[in-house]
């Protein structure tokens, strides 16, 4: 074991719930495994402006473990403090989302690999930062060697907290300043610092979000999280990282919570948003599943190969995504129904001026919706109401899991009309007849197994209509035509604005929503459509005046 592994033990433990207050007692690594938990609950609802004051929170906290930094989130954390780092999350284990973000407190777990995979980048980062400039790390001449004592001592009070996004614990202050003057008597100067900041990077209160209480209760179970918690969660939200120099003055003040909606507005930049908004879409849309789309070869004449073609499709849906949100209409309606497309040059020839319809017609999202040789309707219905809709469609039973199977081509057939066994099958009509799965893929049969637009299959015309009577409002449960007239039901409609709405209140607080959680959804999706379905104005609803992004549990209580 290396002479700071000891440090690392403790993780695996950091899910357990003690007593005590983050703030206060022994810190969670350098003397003692576990601490107490942060949380959060509710949302207010109210109209948009100033942050609003806080209102009991009704329903009590239920019991979770704290949410460690995503990799992402560790790379550009460390890439702040040191200015090295790049590409290091792609050596830290991956997330493991039981839902559709990385962000989820209950979905990562320490293990003996893990421990040791961090144990190697925190080793690797600090050897790299000692040797790259030891003097940009401190404050002191390091040949100056009757003052090296005090120049360690200062470097671990203010990079000590940067790094633990919080003021220092007593205990562990002591803890580091004790690692720091053994390795300097047995080591010498630049080790020390080595050694130090590896048991800073391996400390829980660097790879979690180590949270306390502020001073305000906000009902059964619930208090308001404390400024630097506060600081934290809008800056990794937002930026991926620890706060910056303004947001960690607010909370060192004391001024956060009350400044909240400027920050909020300084920070949301419209480049900002756009970052923001891939990065929810990269996890919503799943885009890492771009990079092992396989096409028939036979069906891709003209393309680049493989690895490019998916490098380059990924490029086409992020420019839109940044397009939309990083613009003067970041609306629902602008993501679902923009004409726009944006080709990368080796894409470009391929993809002839076409009807587009939005985020759903965008070449990329067609592609992994489909088979290596035919679009499959299916999936691409499936997709509409899972993801844009956030309804819950169960699998196939396993009776009937050959029928699930795409079917066969054929000769003179569209892929409509191989579908169509559907309706005929009472095994199968309930989900995809009744449910809306056909009907909302047919849709997009104007587009094949790589988002081209045609008019016809296999010498036929395509039939794109459909209609779906399970929209709240009856107006919008009359036939449809093709994507173009599907997407405009779809746009406005309740249904797609609660998920949209349901989903960034997910992404922010970084948890699965609860039952508990509905009434302020409801007035969460009201204001988001009385504000025309902007996404960035329904970002800053939750963050300024959410009672979930502000509150975190009482000690043994989560959001």
């Amino acid at each position: 074991m290396g002479i700071v592994a000891w440090l690392a033990a403790g993780l695996a433990s950091c899910t357990a719930i003690v007593e005590g207050d983050a703030g206060s007692g022994p810190p969670p690594s350098l003397t003692a495994p576990g601490a107490a938990q942060p949380g959060a609950a509710g949302s207010s609802g109210t109209p948009t402006g100033t942050v609003q004051p806080l209102a009991a929170v009704e329903a009590p906290a239920v019991t979770a473990p704290f949410r460690q930094l995503t990799r992402q989130e560790y790379e550009h954390t460390v890439r702040d403090l040191l200015s090295v780092g790049d590409k290091v999350a792609e050596r830290l284990p991956p997330e493991s989302p039981t839902g559709l973000f990385t962000r989820n407190a209950f979905d990562r777990n320490m293990n003996e690999q893990a421990v040791i995979a961090y144990e190697d980048v925190a080793r690797d980062l600090a050897k790299a930062a000692v040797s790259s400039d030891l003097q940009k790390l401190v404050s002191c001449d390091p040949a100056d060697t009757a003052n090296l004592s005090a120049c360690g001592h200062a470097f671990i009070d203010t990079f000590g907290e940067r790094a633990f996004r919080r003021p220092l614990t007593v205990a562990t202050r002591d803890s580091l300043l004790g690692l720091f003057d053994a390795s300097l008597r047995d080591y010498g100067f630049a080790e020390a610092i080595s050694l130090t900041l590896q048991a800073i990077f391996q400390s829980p209160y660097f790879l979690y979000h180590v949270e306390a209480s502020g001073s305000s209760e906000l009902g059964p179970g619930a208090t308001e999280v404390d400024e630097f918690g506060l600081a934290a969660r809008l800056s990794y939200l937002l930026t991926g990282s620890l706060p910056d120099d303004s947001l960690w003055a607010a909370a060192k003040a004391g001024t956060l919570s009350a400044e909240l909606g400027s920050h909020v507005n300084r920070l949301l930049t419209p480049e900002r948003m756009g970052s923001v908004a891939w990065d929810f879409h990269q996890q919503w849309l799943r885009t890492v599943d771009l990079r092992s789309v396989y096409k028939d070869p036979a069906r891709v004449v003209g393309f680049p190969e493989e690895g490019a073609r998916n490098v380059a499709w990924e490029q086409s849906l992020h420019d839109f995504v940044t397009y939309v949100f990083g613009g003067d209409s970041p609306t629902l309606k602008t993501l679902f129904q923009s004409d726009a497309l944006f080709l990368p040059p080796e894409l470009s020839a391929l993809y002839p001026p076409a009807p587009r319809f939005g985020l759903l017609t965008q070449p990329a999202l067609l592609a992994k919706l489909a088979q290596p040789e035919q679009s499959n309707p299916v999936k691409r219905g499936l997709f509409v109401l899972q993801n844009a809709l956030c309804q819950k469609i169960p699998p196939p039973p396993p009776a009937i899991a050959d029928k699930a199977k795409a079917p066969m081509l054929a000769t003179g057939m569209t892929t409509r009309q191989r579908y169509e066994q559907h309706s005929a099958d009472p095994t199968c009509a309930g989900c995809h007849v009744a449910g809306g799965i056909d009907a909302f893929g047919f849709a997009f049969e104007h587009y094949d197994e790589v988002g081209r637009y045609r008019e016809t299959e296999n010498g036929q015309p395509i039939d794109s209509s459909g209609h779906y009577d399970k929209f709240a409002d009856a107006a919008r449960r009359q036939p449809f035509a093709d994507a173009g007239e599907l997407v405009e039901r779809l746009v406005g409609s309740a249904e797609l604005r609660d998920c949209m709405s349901a989903l960034w209140y997910q992404y922010a607080l970084g948890r699965a929503v609860r039952a508990e959680d509905a009434a302020s959804l409801a007035s969460l999706g009201q204001d988001f459509d009385a504000e025309g379905l902007d996404v960035r104005q329904l970002l800053v609803d939750v963050l300024t005046n959410s009672r979930a992004f502000r509150a975190r549990g009482k000690e043994g209580s989560a959001p």
